[in-house]
């Protein structure tokens, strides 16, 4: 199987056909991997909600402890700190699921931005590549017979 021409104008032509798809897949990987970093900051918030959340959460919970030691009224008390503990707990878990949403938007984005252009090239370069190769490949095992050789030039 031959993938170059023996002819050097050819076959420069190939290489460079070669390194410049090769060029333009790493471009659109970086690219990618800029993209999903700057998409994943839009997770910050996300990170300071879920933090305060449990920030919340934590000092409900122990002030509905002590709440709980106040005689004769302790469980009435504490009953509005452990509500509040749980609306906290509710808000860390809105905030973690904000931060999920941002990292699959930044995934898909990444795959996206490498797939379209890339696929959009290899769909338009691997045909004319590929047919090169098994016309040369058809060329080279035609060549080695006399019989073939003629019929080839024919």
């Amino acid at each position: 199987m031959r993938l170059y021409a023996s002819r050097p104008d050819r076959r420069l032509v190939q290489v460079l056909a070669d390194a410049g798809v090769l060029a333009w897949a790493a471009l659109w990987v970086l690219v990618a991997r800029v993209v999903h970093g700057a998409v994943l900051v839009l997770a910050e918030p996300g990170r300071a909600v879920e933090d305060l959340g449990s920030s919340v959460a934590d000092s409900m919970g122990s002030a509905a402890s002590a709440a709980e030691d106040v005689p004769v009224v302790g469980d009435e008390l504490s009953a509005p700190f452990e509500a509040l503990g749980e609306a906290g707990g509710s808000v860390s878990g809105a905030g973690q699921s904000a931060q999920d949403a941002v990292a699959t938007l930044a995934t898909v984005l990444a795959v996206v931005l490498v797939v379209l252009p890339v696929g959009w090239l290899l769909v338009r370069w691997l045909p004319w590549r590929l047919r090169w190769v098994r016309e040369a490949s058809a060329v080279s095992r035609m060549s080695g017979r006399p019989a073939e050789l003629e019929l080839l030039a024919a």
